[in-house]
């Protein structure tokens, strides 16, 4: 990279290797690389079968649920809000009856 980035303006630096040629030059304070290659048949058929490859991975993956944990207290949460639900019912009733009873004993006297 240090290379590069000492290159004068409007220089290219270009290397090849096999088919394949990059292409690295600067223009206005960035960097643009530019890679070409040959038709390689044998490139397109590692590619097909690389997406085939990656196909057969997925299709083959399990999803595995894993449980849902719960704290202490959101198993106990529930259970006491019902007990604290019947013992206001419980309490609605005994001043009901309670209330209802003085008012019955208010009429007889």
């Amino acid at each position: 990279m240090d290379g590069l980035r000492n290159l004068p303006k409007g220089a290219v630096y270009t290397t090849k290797s096999g088919k394949t040629r990059v292409t690295a030059s600067f223009k206005e304070d960035s960097l643009h690389v530019m890679a070409e290659t040959e038709n390689v048949p044998e490139l397109n058929y590692t590619e097909e079968e690389s997406q085939v490859h990656i196909r057969d991975q997925l299709s083959k993956q399990e999803t595995v649920k894993e449980p849902v944990t719960h704290s202490l207290w959101d198993r106990l949460k529930h259970g006491l809000t019902g007990i604290i639900i019947i013992i206001i019912v419980i309490i609605i009733i005994k001043t009901y009856k309670k209330w209802h009873y003085q008012k019955k004993n208010v009429r007889l006297d």
